[in-house]
């Protein structure tokens, strides 16, 4: 049976804790590993510092594009799953983990229940969400109704800038 991955989305990634910029990639990989998601574009990855607890390592960020032939809830389980074999742990709200995926938006639909909310709630809140986002996705890409661009320069300007890290994310053979 050929699959169709007729939904698009966006998630972001992020780590800090256990080789953060490998446990970017690995998630990729396991994102890459079902035959109903097909990766598309990853951003390059990005250290902020952390929100929330400040008594925690850096965090490292990046936002891959993907198609795929799950439902919302559907990727939603896929991702905690991701999450699960790569040990995430909650224990502190906003705290160090090992890595955290976000549907940020799905077929750019507008949903809110107990389990999802699309688009992402907080993402036009978040810088090392909207930069990758934009790299990828181009300035004009609309989140909540705005662009991309415009979501960053609505951002508090004392709010902290990213700087880009030289390790490249790869999707398969492919670098980014």
């Amino acid at each position: 049976m050929m699959l169709t991955h007729k939904n698009s989305s966006i998630i972001a990634l992020g780590s800090n804790l256990s080789d953060p910029c490998a446990q970017l990639q690995q998630a990729i990989d396991y994102l890459n590993e079902s035959s109903s998601v097909i990766v598309t574009d990853a951003s390059s990855i990005y250290a902020n510092p952390p929100i929330g607890e400040p008594n925690q390592p850096v965090f490292y960020n990046a936002v891959v594009s993907l198609k795929t032939s799950f439902s919302a809830p559907k990727l939603l389980q896929y991702c905690q799953a991701i999450e699960k074999q790569q040990k995430r742990v909650k224990t502190i709200h906003w705290g160090p983990r090992t890595i955290d995926l976000d549907i940020i938006s799905f077929n750019k639909i507008n949903q809110d229940n107990i389990d999802l909310t699309l688009p992402h709630p907080e993402a036009h809140k978040r810088r090392f969400v909207l930069e990758p986002m934009m790299e990828i996705l181009g300035p004009d890409f609309e989140l909540n109704g705005k662009k991309l661009n415009n979501h960053i320069i609505s951002l508090d300007k004392h709010a902290p800038k990213l700087s880009k890290v030289n390790t490249a994310l790869h999707i398969g053979d492919k670098f980014c």
